[in-house]
């Protein structure tokens, strides 16, 4: 597994990115890529609670090259695929969205 620390390189990473992983990279505490699963520790933006969530590595890697989220990572839920789109938790996904 490679452990990558985005804190001291968000900033200058997220300049370089698609804007929709920019998001996800900003708010990123821990980012670790296994053979199969990519699982990220993020921070909402919204409440400032810490989560943790994993996906396919295809799937994140096809979402991450431009893929629409839903065609990407099918199985996911509409929750863990909010995650990806708007770094919400998902108590701030029920509380914005109902």
């Amino acid at each position: 597994m490679t452990n990558t620390n985005t804190n001291t390189s968000a900033t200058a990473a997220a300049n370089s990115l698609p804007m929709h992983v920019a998001r996800v990279e900003r708010n990123t505490l821990n980012l670790v890529i296994g053979t199969d699963k990519v699982f990220i520790e993020l921070v909402c933006p919204h409440c400032g609670r810490a989560y943790s969530v994993s996906y396919p590595i295809d799937g994140f890697k096809k979402w991450a090259s431009g893929a629409h989220v839903q065609d990407a990572l099918p199985n996911a839920t509409p929750t863990e695929r909010e995650y990806l789109i708007t770094c919400l938790c998902e108590k701030c996904q029920e509380e914005i969205f109902g």
